[in-house]
This record gives C-alpha cells, sequence and structure tokens, in this order.
C-alpha cells in the first residue's frame, strides 16, 4: 500500500496590524507616558489638588479670557517641568551610579531647570491673582 503523504498541520497565521500612522503612534505614545509619570511620582497628585484650587479661585475672581490664558499657560508648564523632572529622577536611578561627575552635574543642572520654571510658573500666577485681589479692594 503506497504512503499517504498528509500535508503538515498549517499554524494558523497571525493577522497582521496594519501600521499606524506616525502621528497616531506618537500621541498613543505620549498617553503613555503621561500615564507613566503621574503614577511613578505623587508630585503630580500635589500640583493636580494645587490646580484645581487655582481654577476654583481664578473663577471666583472672574478672571478674563487672557488671564485664563496666562494660568492655563502655567500650569501646563509646571506639568511639563514636573514630566522632565520625572525623566532625570528616571534616569538618576537607572544610571546615575555609572555616569561620569560631568554628567551627574549636568542631571543637577536640569533638576535646577525644572525648579527654575516652577517658581516663574507661580511668580506670574501669584502676579494675576494680586492684580485681581487688589482690584478687589480699590473698588
Amino acid at each position: 500500500m503506497p504512503a499517504t503523504l498528509t500535508p503538515p498541520p498549517t499554524v494558523p497565521r497571525r493577522k497582521e496590524k496594519p501600521k499606524r500612522p506616525q502621528w497616531r503612534q506618537r500621541l498613543r505614545d505620549s498617553e503613555s507616558g503621561v500615564r507613566q509619570g503621574v503614577r511613578a511620582d505623587s508630585a503630580f497628585a500635589v500640583c493636580f489638588f494645587l490646580g484645581t484650587v487655582v481654577a476654583a479661585a481664578a473663577f471666583v475672581l472672574n478672571f478674563a479670557v487672557i488671564e485664563w490664558a496666562v494660568l492655563i499657560l502655567a500650569f501646563t508648564t509646571v506639568l511639563s517641568a514636573e514630566m522632565f523632572h520625572q525623566l532625570l529622577k528616571t534616569l538618576w536611578e537607572q544610571e546615575g551610579r555609572l555616569l561620569s561627575a560631568r554628567s551627574q552635574e549636568a542631571l543637577r543642572i536640569g533638576t535646577a531647570a525644572v525648579m527654575v520654571t516652577m517658581a516663574g510658573s507661580l511668580t506670574v500666577s501669584g502676579l494675576l491673582f494680586a492684580r485681581r485681589i487688589m482690584a478687589l479692594w480699590t473698588e
């Protein structure tokens, strides 16, 4: 009797996902980065709490559109600075002991730059509120 050849079992092929457009992949990476950054540091909880308090105060003081724009810009600058600070802390934790002294200095300068950004945003926000509060007292 002749031996019949049976075809080897076929392995089901994975359906290849269509490649995402670059802009869409960048959005997914951004969302993932924000999620990781917020989960990694409790400073974001403080920022969001204080941001809520500041927004409520601005609403009560009846900020104008341009004041809201400046306040939102200051808030997003602080959040961006916190993200960069988180990045620097992550790099330091992973590679800090392996970096040269000069690279460690660069990381400290980056951390200082984040603090300067926060101080600038706080100053701008303080000026906005001081202007509104002074306007209430002069009325």
